[in-house]
């Protein structure tokens, strides 16, 4: 049996909370992880939890986790 392993979360896949990406699934999760300036990279047929996928591209979420690492990385003057 091969595992699958999420994309996003480098976690093990199971049959029933994921799926394959296809060439646009790979475009919005590339073009997020740009947003975000991550170092995911998914091109088609890599598995992924449907929920990380949700969570990874939605628009208010990498507002959120952008401003945060803004917060993070500024220097204490």
């Amino acid at each position: 049996m091969d595992i699958k392993i999420c994309c996003i979360c480098h976690h093990a896949v199971e049959d029933n909370e994921g799926s394959k990406l296809t060439v646009k699934g790979c475009t919005g999760i590339n073009d997020a992880s740009m947003k975000r300036q991550d170092n995911v990279y998914a091109v088609p047929g890599n598995c992924f939890h449907i929920a990380c996928r949700k969570t990874y591209t939605n628009a208010n979420v990498i507002a959120r986790d952008t401003k945060k690492k803004t917060l993070v990385q500024t220097p204490d003057l």
